[in-house]
């Protein structure tokens, strides 16, 4: 049940995301169990040599952001030690009230390399191996500072989704034995990519992760990013250390990958490169869900009692539906750490006061006299929705949530519409009057035709 509750929150989160620190280690798989990844354990790989160690996607939705590993010699065992820094215990008794307050406690640990490549071969996952050109100093320097990082008093940490996770404690450990030089190539080159768009990118085949990616996250996640902030995802950081150079113990610049291998292709799809557009299929869903509101409450109008009960729970749904979002997008701004979760424009399209929507309708449609209630709320959530639309041209307003705006505006519309169409034939029917205005001279000239 905790995975399923964690799962929930990712969706309104991935978004941040949680990235793939999520990964929990399964339990290790035995020798049986699996071919290594690469025969004789550890042949192929170079006894002194540092590795960065990144693994491709997964299954599970916190999976599809990669992991990756830092892997040095011990001088101890003659074997590589991988270390990373996305650790934590589903099973922690406070651990899914930390997450959803930004508060998660991850910790880092080192495993034996061999096994750490066979466990990810074993859950198909694509494994590169990059050998770095450090000096002897620097990995001197590397290994005392992952060995000081794994005692238990230095272990833990809060993690942050974007800003410290486990490839970004990956990037500053390696960039503190490089005295600086990877974060001083790559801070100041600004990419196409954003927080929001990598996120969805990456849960390209969970439709239901995007939706809460594109809820969840406000105006900070839409920030340009350089490459060395987009280094948060490991797949980016094996892509971007390609291109950074560093000097060799003679002082003469090298590259910094000194050679690169693929230990294992997964077999699945490929990675998209970009995120995917998702306007036309949020836009189609948003109007045929008005179309469907406008049908029922225009039946309703004309007096049609057996769709009367349809209007009242389509209302109803959408009303609970969006309010109930955008209580959660509010909560989340003002009572979490999640500050990538703040400035969140999407409250003015899922209005927390939608929820009254909720309660409103179903009593209108029984009780007239809670018809004026009701359409101020349906008048105010559409009017607040449209504002927010147009506002979308003011240079303040930063955040990409037009396909949040696509999807809600026509509902809302479509919904307001209804309600006064509703509304006015339900209170003419209570003062005694024909339900349309209309009616009494049609039925005049029809009982003149008879």
């Amino acid at each position: 049940m905790r995975r399923w509750l964690v799962a929930l929150a990712i969706l309104l989160a991935v978004p941040a995301g949680a990235q793939e620190p999520l990964a929990q280690p399964r339990p290790a798989p035995t020798p049986e169990a699996s071919q290594p990844a690469t025969s004789g354990g550890q042949a192929g790989i170079a006894p002194d040599a540092v590795y960065l160690v990144t693994m491709g996607q997964g299954d599970e939705i916190w999976e599809r952001f990669g992991h990756n590993f830092l892997a040095v010699p011990d001088p101890a065992t003659g074997r590589h030690i991988a270390y990373n820094w996305g650790v934590f215990d589903f099973a922690a008794p406070d651990f899914l009230s930390r997450f959803l307050l930004g508060d998660t406690r991850y910790w880092m640990q080192g495993d034996d390399l061999a096994a750490v490549l066979q466990y990810y071969q074993r859950f198909n996952r694509s494994i590169t191996l990059q050998r770095l050109n450090l000096t002897p100093t620097q990995v001197d320097s590397l290994r005392q500072f992952l060995a000081w990082n794994a005692l238990p008093e230095n272990r833990y940490y809060r993690y942050d989704y974007f800003r410290d996770n486990c490839s970004t404690r990956l990037r500053d450990a390696l960039d503190r034995a490089l005295g600086g030089a990877l974060q001083q190539q790559t801070r100041n080159r600004i990419t196409n990519l954003t927080y929001r768009n990598e996120s969805v990118r990456l849960t390209d085949e969970a439709p239901a992760a995007q939706l809460g990616i594109n809820v969840a996250l406000g105006q900070p996640a839409d920030v340009p990013l350089s490459a060395w902030d987009a280094m948060f995802i490991p797949m980016r950081m094996q892509e971007y250390i390609r291109e950074v150079a560093v000097p060799n113990a003679e002082g003469a610049p090298v590259p910094l990958v000194a050679e690169e291998q693929v230990v294992f292709r997964a077999q699945r799809a490929p990675e998209l490169t970009r995120a995917p557009g998702m306007m036309g299929e949020h836009a189609t869903a948003g109007l045929l869900i008005a179309a469907l509101i406008a049908v029922l409450g225009w039946y309703t109008a004309l007096g049609h009692e057996k769709v009367r009960v349809a209007f009242g729970a389509a209302g109803a749904l959408w009303g609970a539906f969006a309010g109930m979002l955008g209580i959660v997008v509010l909560l989340a701004w003002v009572a979490t750490q999640h500050t990538f979760w703040y400035r969140n424009e999407n409250l003015l399209h899922l209005n927390p006061f939608s929820i009254g929507l909720a309660v409103l309708l179903p009593l209108s449609l029984r009780r007239p006299s809670w018809w004026v209630a009701t359409r101020v709320v349906a008048y105010g959530v559409a009017a607040v929705s449209c504002l927010g639309a147009a506002l979308k041209f003011m240079p303040w307003m930063m955040q990409n949530n037009w396909t949040v705006i696509v999807f809600a505006l026509p509902i809302h519309l479509a919904l307001a519409w209804a309600v006064l169409v509703v509304s006015r034939g339900e209170l003419r029917v209570a003062r005694g009057e024909p339900r349309r205005p209309g009616d009494r001279r049609r039925a005049r000239r029809l009982s003149e035709k008879r």
